[in-house]
């Protein structure tokens, strides 16, 4: 890659970028002419990733302005972007930046990143770039896509969901991306169960999977029957019922009440904040008017591990109403569901740590009800 570390190469090069940017801007041959040659440079001599690499803001403006302007109307300049080498050191160093581009107020080059990226996702490329940004060494989503992820995110919440080839296509790969890395989350859970030491990059798994439990709740739940059907077609519920028998037995539920007594507990179940209430979320979604998913949930055990949610937890906010609302399309317009859910019974009572500190135990009754006693141990304990 070329380097230019001097300073007073800076004028020189806003020169010619902003030269560049005005000459092919409305001029389709002067495009072509040079997207091709950009696009079969090799690395030495890539004047892309030169540019995108100054710190300087007005020359990243420029670059930004000509690449948008290059792909904005055109699917194939797009796909060459995505798919050539140039290409992929180009966006891999514009996505290391975007952090740095959000907290600089001054310029509106992270408008203009966001507004390059979406448009590669409208064109349906967010499956080809999500593959091309990964790193098998590592083992879980690198940096990069975790910042194409949160673009994605971003444009899932800003814009009304579109039902189209390209939707079901990116549903498909966001659905294979989450599938992909549940059974490293719950290698992680239980870890943390054990006390065992995490594994490196833990953090970069809990961000993508918040990602893409959200991304999954808006497909859920604004997709309509045949974007439902593809996350189920592609195994969304057996995933989530298998993490959330997990996050269920690791995390446990955490209250203002719990906090100070439960504090083996409570590093584990923060680092995995929002995790449970996301997938009831999506399972409560899918459920809805949905026999088949209704009931592969009560053959994978899901419905007695729904009615286990509906408690108060301040790491999952809102999860008891998410799990009811679950519940409820489970059961509706399922006799056997609803037969399930008549034939559950309480088996024990699980002893809560504030009554436990004060000397109060609670039990199971043969009448089925909860019953109170006093440990006599902490008898007159203050």
């Amino acid at each position: 890659m070329l380097k230019f570390d001097d300073n007073r190469f800076v004028p020189i090069l806003r020169f010619g970028s902003q030269a560049l940017s005005n000459v092919i801007t409305g001029n389709v041959d002067a495009q072509e002419l040079i997207w091709s040659d950009f696009m079969n440079r090799t690395e030495p001599n890539d004047i892309l990733s030169t540019l995108v690499n100054c710190e300087d803001c007005v020359v990243l403006t420029s670059v930004l302005v000509l690449v948008y302007n290059c792909i904005h109307e055109n699917e194939f300049r797009s796909k060459t972007l995505i798919e050539s080498h140039s290409g992929i050191r180009f966006l891999k160093l514009l996505l290391e930046r975007a952090d740095t581009l959000l907290e600089d107020e001054s310029s509106q080059n992270f408008e203009l990143m966001y507004a390059l990226i979406s448009r590669l996702i409208d064109f349906g490329f967010f499956p080809s770039l999500y593959d091309s940004l990964n790193n098998p060494s590592i083992q879980v989503p690198t940096r990069h896509q975790i910042i194409l992820l949160k673009i994605l995110d971003s444009v899932f919440f800003s814009s009304s969901l579109k039902i189209n080839e390209t939707s079901i296509s990116l549903c498909t790969r966001i659905v294979k991306g989450f599938n992909s890395i549940c059974p490293r989350v719950i290698y992680i859970m239980q870890q943390a169960e054990n006390n065992s030491v995490v594994m490196e990059n833990s953090h970069l798994l809990y961000t993508a999977l918040v990602l893409f439990l959200q991304c999954i709740g808006k497909l859920s739940q604004e997709g309509d029957r045949e974007m439902r059907e593809c996350l189920s077609k592609e195994g969304i519920i057996t995933s989530s019922i298998s993490l959330l028998f997990q996050a269920d037995k690791t995390l446990p539920r955490m209250t203002n009440a719990t906090t100070l007594v439960t504090q083996t507990h409570q590093q584990a179940s923060s680092d995995f904040k929002f995790v449970k209430r996301d997938i009831v979320k999506i399972i409560g979604n899918m459920a809805y008017e949905n026999k088949i998913v209704q009931d592969e949930v009560r053959e994978l055990g899901g419905i007695p591990l729904i009615l286990n949610q509906c408690n108060i937890d301040d790491n999952n906010p809102y999860i008891r109403e998410y799990a009811i609302f679950a519940l409820r399309n489970l059961l509706i317009n399922n006799p056997e569901n609803q037969k399930l859910f008549e034939q559950l019974t309480p088996i024990e009572t699980v002893q809560h740590p504030v009554l436990q500190d004060v000397g109060i135990m609670t039990e199971l009754g043969q009448d089925g009800k909860i019953k109170f006693s006093i440990d006599p141990s902490k008898n007159g304990r203050k």
